[in-house]
């Protein structure tokens, strides 16, 4: 998929999507640009953000997402390339640290097995 694909869906550019108090869609990428380095050890990703106060996407997962929601995930494979990881699941939701060993808000996400 293209980003103009993944964008019609997720609608925003944050690593994160709420919709109606629910997380509807996140966005992996292991990209070592980013503050976080998100990572993923076989088919458990771990979605790492610097918890602070003034991030509205923290704020969020903190009152909003419980363990055991489910949501769609987009994983960027290379420039402008994006695959439909299907549904996963929050196993856990917890203070970490990132692939850098750099302390984070840590999400464990799985795919949801049908």
């Amino acid at each position: 998929m293209k980003w103009k694909d993944v964008f019609k869906a997720h609608r925003q550019i944050r690593a994160v999507y709420f919709e109606d108090s629910k997380l509807k869609s996140v966005l992996f990428s292991p990209d070592r640009r980013r503050k976080r380095h998100n990572f993923k050890q076989g088919d458990t990703i771990y979605l790492c953000f610097y918890r602070s106060s003034k991030s509205s996407a923290v704020r969020q997962i903190l009152s909003l997402l419980k363990v055991g929601d489910s949501f769609t995930v987009y994983e960027k494979t290379s420039p402008d390339c994006w695959v439909d990881a299907g549904l996963h699941e929050c196993t856990e939701i917890k203070d970490g640290v990132d692939r850098l060993n750099r302390k984070s808000l840590v999400l464990t996400i799985k795919p949801v097995k049908i």
